[in-house]
């Protein structure tokens, strides 16, 4: 359990960066949660 929940953590800080990275405006970011 403990696992899946870092792989869910660290899965969704890639999806932020790469998020970030393509869109760094800052009114996209409560759409990216």
């Amino acid at each position: 359990m403990l696992g899946r929940g870092l792989l869910a953590v660290t899965a969704g800080l890639i999806v932020y960066g790469s998020h970030v990275g393509i869109s760094p405006s800052h009114a996209d970011f409560p759409a990216a949660i």
